[in-house]
């Protein structure tokens, strides 16, 4: 049995994961720090990689999606923290997730 696969299947499978392999390699840190670390060390290193990648590549929203979950994770376990300024921190980076999200469904 041969498999075949419409002209977008295969251009999907062909396509780079993102333009700026830098910026994938700290998103794909930051994935493999939310998956492996569990905690509160974990988390803030997830969100020190999510936030490179976002630096890097101001139009890739998983990074700003990922981000957001990493803000809430560390807002949720740890209420020691500045709450207002992790409360904007978290606000910003869903925001730009969804704005983007939105910028991209337009020209779909």
């Amino acid at each position: 049995m041969q498999a075949r696969l419409a002209p977008s299947e295969l251009q999907s499978i062909q396509a780079l994961p993102a333009k700026n392999l830098e910026m994938y390699e700290y998103f794909k840190k930051g994935k493999y720090f939310w998956d492996v670390s569990h905690g509160f060390e974990g988390n803030l290193k997830a969100a020190e990689m999510f936030e490179k990648a976002c630096q890097l590549d101001t139009t890739f929203v998983q990074a700003y999606a990922w981000l957001s979950l990493c803000y809430r994770a560390i807002y949720t376990n740890v209420q020691t923290l500045d709450i207002k300024n992790q409360y904007k921190q978290n606000k910003k980076a869903l925001s730009n997730a969804i704005t983007w999200r939105r910028t991209r469904l337009k020209y779909t």
